[in-house]
């Protein structure tokens, strides 16, 4: 028996930054779900009741963005699989807690893969 794939959400609010991931992670054999902001992921995880094996968040969307959306998940799940990017690096202010990688866009297909390889040792807990 195959084992289940492993389930990717990705969050972001450009259309088609989602689908560049999306087509990525889905080549690599990952099970794909989106999200536009931050309150509609809390709202998928909550639907489907479980925590998805990698979450990527994009720092600046409307409605919750992604430092919110951290800390909204971490109180949830301490422990989410976190990846964010932005199109800058992190101002010292901000709080990376929790954060497994940080990501500048615009992201490659070769840098992309090379955080999934590196984290893949929670990826496929």
């Amino acid at each position: 028996m195959r084992p289940p794939k492993k389930e990717i959400l990705i969050i972001d609010d450009e259309v088609d930054f989602r689908l560049l991931l999306a087509e990525v992670f889905v080549e690599q054999g990952y099970f794909v779900s989106t999200a536009r902001n931050g309150e509609e992921a809390i709202r998928h995880i909550k639907n489907t009741g479980k925590i998805p094996d990698l979450i990527t968040v994009d720092v600046s969307m409307p409605v919750q963005d992604g430092y919110k959306f951290r800390e909204e998940i971490l109180k949830i799940y301490p422990h989410a699989p976190l990846i964010m990017i932005s199109g800058s690096l992190p101002e010292a202010t901000h709080d990376l807690n929790g954060v497994r990688a940080y990501l500048t866009k615009p992201l490659n297909k070769i840098e992309l893969l090379s955080v999934l390889e590196t984290h893949n040792a929670f990826i496929h807990q």
